[in-house]
């Protein structure tokens, strides 16, 4: 009879120990499930950054570009024998600049203030 009684509660023990380890690894597939959701929606929210991120990039590349263009051309034009102030910043850019000297050329205003 003591056997049977050891060895029920032997039985016992070993299901609250599995009881026991059921419970904690369901917790922890729970707290990795709530750390997968925010990885995922942090990883959703660095996508859409980069992606806007690039589209700006792009936009500033082009600028960049249209305004190399516009800056060989002025400079074409005029025939520079001195170098010129840096344009942009304070100064007009050189697209504006083109424009200017474009205008200037087709209408020969008589004065320019």
């Amino acid at each position: 009879m003591v056997d049977f009684s050891m060895s029920s509660w032997l039985t016992t023990s070993l299901l609250v120990v599995l009881l026991v380890l059921v419970g904690y690894i369901a917790r922890t597939v729970r707290n990795i499930g709530r750390k997968l959701n925010v990885t995922k929606k942090e990883l959703s929210q660095f996508k859409k950054d980069s992606q806007q991120a690039f589209k700006s990039s792009a936009a500033l590349q082009s600028d960049i570009y249209r305004q190399t263009e516009s800056y060989a051309q002025l400079v074409s034009l005029l025939e520079f024998s001195e170098p010129i102030p840096l344009t942009r910043s304070w100064a007009a850019s050189p697209d504006i600049l083109l424009t200017l000297v474009e205008s200037i050329r087709i209408h020969k205003p008589k004065l320019i203030v």
